[in-house]
Parts: C-alpha cells; structure tokens; sequence
C-alpha cells in the first residue's frame, strides 16, 4: 500500500509505503522508512544516563511507563523530548 503525504504546499508530494509485519508475534503496520532505520538512533533515552534496562527498578521512570504502554498496545514509540533527560558522559 502507498498514500502521497504533502509536508508543505509548496512541495511535491513524497510517497510513502506503509507495511504490515510481525513484531514480537504481533501484527503491526508502520512506514517503510521507519522501520529500515534503528529506532534507538532516533530515541532519547537510548542517549540519556537515566536508562538501565537491565534493572527496571532503577530505569527511568519514564522510559518504564513508555514500556509499559509499547508492551501493552504492541507499540514502538520514539521520545523525542524529555523533562528528565541526563546526557550520557
């Protein structure tokens, strides 16, 4: 499937393939371009020293309730903006 996204008036339009796979037995829909490209390069937390996903007690709270809702609805969401954010050293 494809649809024509417009980003401004003045441009031509792009078009965008949209897929349907299988994450974690699940099937999911996303953008092709999305899903070629690593989400963690395009996530905060993976850049931030608040994340320990080896202990979810001392992970970030907020990284853990985005968790717990991408676990939930079968979801991959990318922060982009954090109040929390601690830049790793």
């Amino acid at each position: 499937m494809a649809a024509v996204l417009k980003s401004h008036p003045d441009l031509p339009p792009k078009m965008t393939v949209f897929i349907k796979y299988k994450h974690h037995e699940n099937d999911v829909w996303t953008r092709w371009d999305l899903l070629v490209k690593s989400y963690r390069k395009n996530c905060l937390c993976f850049d931030c020293e608040l994340l320990n996903m080896e202990e979810r007690k001392k992970n970030c709270p907020i990284a853990n309730q985005v968790f717990d809702l991408c676990v939930k609805e079968h979801l991959v969401l990318p922060v982009w903006e954090c109040p929390k954010f601690k830049e790793k050293v």
